[in-house]
């Protein structure tokens, strides 16, 4: 089955629109309510089946386009690799010595048939070699440009890396992703719409270190008893293979570290001074990551929590998330976070406007950021990585978080 691009971009037109008058139906339901909080009624549960529904196979045409896609790029390949085989093919005709005749004319027509032969060689040579300047003028090498999806460049086809997602990446762009990631936990491993970079094909772009850099912070992320060197000037992780029983030696700088309590070596026992910084985070109302230890405050939003290792679990207990009956939202974070959400249209919103917005923060509350995001022509800070973006902003419209294009793609 082939299927268009028009095809695959009407179904999409059509899933949208009818996700978004399922969310204008629960707006509505809602508004007109008295409680909307306090229970749902015959109505919200079918339009929040059906918002369910919606949201699955929009999930699931993603991946049909990103198979069609792949599909399609492995026919023109193929096609590409055909016709590479055809000119090759001509071209050892055209240069194939003409065979050795038994008896021929006199020596003087035998001369200028030669002749003649010869100048219609060169003729044809100049001719073929005209064609081929004038093509090589105007197409490159590869035939094809692909427009890289984050500096929005084009490059040959030969010269980008394509994810499972369908999305190009220029090898610049693509270096500057692994640096990124390599900084920030919360981008490790890279991906693209929650899909996988595949790292093994950028390995003939990347140089030796960068790639032992990579192979580390994968070691890194699966170690639960991270030690790093006690040298604040260091800070480097030590891996594994450089720990023995409580003593961990940097490889960088040779300091060695003692594993129980992360501070130089010395001498007699470890006092594990994390205990302290334990209390007052069990005094200030932090949360610890039960896969990597690290700890987390929640300011505002849900009690969703996300780890940067990407570990998910409920902030009021811990548990992993979806495992336990907690509510879902502080009821003064709620407020907060509507507040700054009713406040984008109005500088002081009204209280009407603030209960409408919590109302639908509740509703949406379990929102993966997986649906239709649009575009906010306005200067604004992203809300995951603190940026400014000076020209415009996404906003998902599931939950109203508004994000940078490269978190949206690369950090969700």
């Amino acid at each position: 089955m082939d299927l268009d691009t028009a095809d695959l971009d009407t179904t999409d037109l059509v899933l949208q629109t009818a996700l978004q008058e399922v969310e204008d139906g629960l707006r509505s339901l809602n508004g007109n309510a008295n409680d909307g909080r306090a229970q749902i009624g015959d109505q919200d549960f079918a339009l929040l089946q059906w918002q369910a529904e919606l949201r699955e196979r929009m999930r699931t045409h993603q991946d049909l386009r990103a198979a069609v896609q792949m599909s399609r790029q492995s026919r023109l390949n193929q096609a590409a690799i055909l016709q590479d085989i055809h000119n090759r093919e001509v071209n050892e005709a055209q240069e194939a010595p003409a065979p050795p005749v038994a008896s021929g004319p006199p020596l003087s027509q035998a001369l200028r048939g030669s002749l003649g032969l010869v100048s219609n060689a060169v003729s044809q040579a100049q001719a073929h070699q005209r064609v081929d300047i004038t093509a090589t003028s105007t197409v490159p090498s590869s035939g094809v440009l692909r427009e890289c999806i984050a500096c929005s460049e084009s490059y040959p086809e030969s010269d980008v890396i394509r994810n499972t997602c369908s999305h190009v990446y220029c090898q610049r762009c693509i270096i500057q992703l692994l640096q990124n990631c390599l900084a920030d936990d919360s981008l490790f491993p890279p991906r693209c719409c929650r899909l996988p970079l595949p790292l093994e094909a950028t390995r003939s772009i990347i140089d030796d270190g960068l790639w032992a850099r990579l192979e580390e912070k994968s070691i890194e992320q699966k170690d639960q008893s991270r030690t790093y060197c006690s040298d604040p000037a260091c800070s480097r992780y030590i891996l594994p293979e450089h720990v023995r029983g409580t003593i961990a030696t940097c490889r960088a700088c040779n300091r060695q570290t003692r594993t129980l309590c992360k501070k130089v070596i010395h001498q007699g026992e470890c006092n594990d001074d994390r205990a302290e910084v334990l209390e007052l985070a069990r005094a200030e109302g932090w949360q610890r990551c039960s896969n990597c230890s690290h700890l987390i405050e929640l300011r505002s939003g849900c009690n969703h929590i996300t780890c940067r290792c990407r570990y998910e679990f409920c902030y009021v207990c811990t548990t992993p998330w979806k495992k336990c009956e907690c509510a879902h939202w502080d009821e003064a974070r709620l407020q907060e976070r509507a507040g700054l959400i009713a406040a984008r249209n109005q500088p002081a919103p009204a209280p009407q406007a603030v209960e409408e917005a919590a109302q639908f923060l509740i509703e949406q509350h379990d929102c993966y950021h997986d649906g239709v995001w649009k575009r906010l022509d306005i200067s604004a800070e992203c809300e995951e990585c603190g940026d400014l973006m000076p020209d415009f902003i996404l906003e998902c419209r599931d939950c109203g978080l508004q994000a940078c294009n490269s978190c949206r793609m690369h950090r969700f």
